[in-house]
Parts: C-alpha cells; structure tokens; sequence
C-alpha cells in the first residue's frame, strides 16, 4: 500500500503544480495583453496631442497674424466720424477682434481635452495673450485708437508664451509610452 500512496501524492502534487503553472502563464499572459494595451493606447494619445499641439500652434500664428491688421490700419478701425452713432462701431469692431479668439476655440478645446494638464495651462496663457490683445484694441475705440504702448507690452509676452507652449508640449511628446 506504501507504493499506491506514493503514486498517488506523486499525481497530487503533479496536479497541483500543473494547475499552479497554468494559473501563473495564465496571469502573465493576461499581464502582458494589458500591457501591450496600455502602450498602444499611449501611442495613440501621443499622435493625437501631436496632432492638437501643432495645429493649435498655427492657429494660434494665424490669430495672432490677425490682430495686425488693427495695427496696419488704427483708422479703419478707431475713428468714429464726429456726429454718428458709435455703438454699430463698438459691435463691429468687437465681432473683428473676437473673430481670432473664436476661432482658435475649438483647437484649444482639443488641446485641453488632450491634456496633459501642463500643456493645458501653457495652451490657456497663450490664448489669455489673446485676450488681452482684445481687450487692449476694444478700450481704444472711444478715444483716439488703443494705447499702443500696451499692445506692445501684451504682444511682448507673446514670445515668452508661445515658447513655454513648446516647451511644455515637447516634454510631453519626448516622453516614451509605457505600461506603467
């Protein structure tokens, strides 16, 4: 009987260790699928932001290429004739400066949804130099044109913030994906 119990444990304990490997090649493939996903769903989210960071960068060029021509040409913009009414002035230059901020919109919403949180924000100041150029052109239209000392100062930061933008993005973008 010595023998039939030998045999026997001997097949209980190969069982066991038969199960115990195909438990664990089991959890290490599963481990390694969810892996290989989560570095392949970095991957995509790595194209997207490269894809969001850039061409929110172009529109914000081109939004900011725009303001110019308040610039180029105050009297177009900033001389009420004596005598009129100036609110169709107020709204239309209002809508003319807007326009760029507008349309720069939906490209900073992407950035934003994109993330991370330090792009977001560097994406947020470049759009608030935008602001503030609007709100620098809108205080101009009851006297003689804007203060172009202040534009000046507010177009200053513009560099400053654009390079911070780029900055940001690109520790984003040299950061490997990985499982983790």
């Amino acid at each position: 009987m010595d023998q039939g119990w030998a045999a026997l444990i001997a097949a209980v304990a190969a069982g066991v260790f038969v199960l115990g490997g195909a438990w664990i090649g089991f959890l290490g493939g599963r481990r390694q699928t969810a892996d290989q996903a989560a570095v392949e769903h970095a991957q995509w989210l790595r194209g997207q932001r490269q894809e969001a960071y850039i061409k929110f960068l172009e529109e914000w060029e081109r939004a900011l290429a725009d303001f110019d021509q308040f610039e180029q040409q105050p009297e177009a913009w900033f001389r009420i004739p004596v005598g009129a009414d100036p609110e169709p002035y107020y709204v239309e230059l209002h809508e003319a400066v807007s326009l760029p901020i507008n349309q720069l919109r939906p490209f900073l919403e992407r950035v934003t949804i994109l993330g991370p949180n330090e792009v977001q924000a560097a994406a947020g100041a470049l759009n608030k130099v935008l602001v503030d150029l609007r709100s620098v052109l809108e205080k101009g239209i009851d006297h003689d044109g804007p203060n172009w000392v202040a534009y000046r100062r507010v177009l200053d930061r513009c560099d400053t913030q654009r390079r911070f933008f780029v900055t940001q993005a690109q520790k984003v973008m040299q950061t490997a994906p990985s499982p983790e």
